[in-house]
């Protein structure tokens, strides 16, 4: 069984911010694989394909950010879930705009999300996607991840999301390595 978390926050207002990276790349991946994110359950919205060993979970916290991890923590226990098995999607403010970075594990860093992710599930090993947003130094950063994907943002926002839902693509069908060998970098 795999698990993809996308990590945002619901709600129009936000629905075009960097902060939903993770929400509109799995949204992308989703819509490409035909699975239906409708379900609302564990504090969220949910997406399934296959059954058994087979199945594949999408997730979309729907408690906001900084409390993602009381969603997901509650899907990790009810599947019993393995971390290897799970890839956690979401926006760093610490890479580069444009970059994507997966990675088999790692610390938070200053991502409130990933820090209730880690918390909630007890899981520090869990397989990560980063969409990178950069910082702009002429806001404050809540400001910079709130405010909506600029004009001169859009396009290489929409490539990032088409090319992270490939990656999520080639973790749930190849693995991490392969992820990770073929999506790692610039767009």
């Amino acid at each position: 069984m795999k698990c993809i978390v996308g990590l945002g926050n619901p709600g129009r207002k936000y629905a075009n911010t960097l902060h939903n990276m993770g929400f509109l790349a799995v949204d992308e991946f989703a819509r490409k694989r035909g699975i239906a994110m409708k379900r609302i359950a564990f504090e969220g919205i949910v997406g399934e394909e296959g059954t058994g060993e087979n199945k594949l979970l999408l997730l979309k916290p729907m408690t906001y950010m900084n409390l993602s991890g009381r969603s997901f923590g509650a899907l990790f226990r009810f599947y019993k879930l393995q971390e290897e098995d799970v890839l956690i999607v979401y926006d760093d403010i610490d890479i580069p705009f444009g970059t994507l970075r997966i990675r088999k594990g790692g610390s938070a860093g200053t991502h409130n999300g990933m820090r209730s992710i880690v918390e909630h599930a007890d899981a520090r090993r869990l397989p990560r996607l980063r969409l990178g947003i950069g910082m702009e130094h002429t806001h404050a950063l809540r400001d910079y991840v709130l405010m909506g994907v600029s004009a001169s943002q859009k396009k290489t926002v929409q490539a990032m999301v088409e090319r992270a839902a490939e990656a999520i693509e080639a973790f749930v069908d190849k693995g991490i390595d392969a992820a990770m060998n073929q999506y790692n970098g610039d767009i």
